[in-house]
């Protein structure tokens, strides 16, 4: 099995719209490999853990 891959999502907005994941939903659907961790960093500043994915502000990465 091949390793799985990262995503990394970056949108300059501070406030975040479930359309944000999109993107690394339809990458996850297409992708031969597996989807390890899912990140979205934005232009906000508060760190968040969500079911499937990773919130970070742009000023903690």
């Amino acid at each position: 099995m091949a390793n799985p891959y990262d995503i990394f999502e970056i949108k300059s907005t501070q406030t975040i719209m479930p359309g944000h994941f999109a993107g690394p939903d339809y990458f996850n659907e297409i992708s031969e490999n597996s989807t390890g961790k899912k990140t979205l960093i934005y232009g906000g500043s508060i760190n968040q853990s969500r079911t499937q994915y990773i919130v970070t502000g742009w000023k903690n990465i």
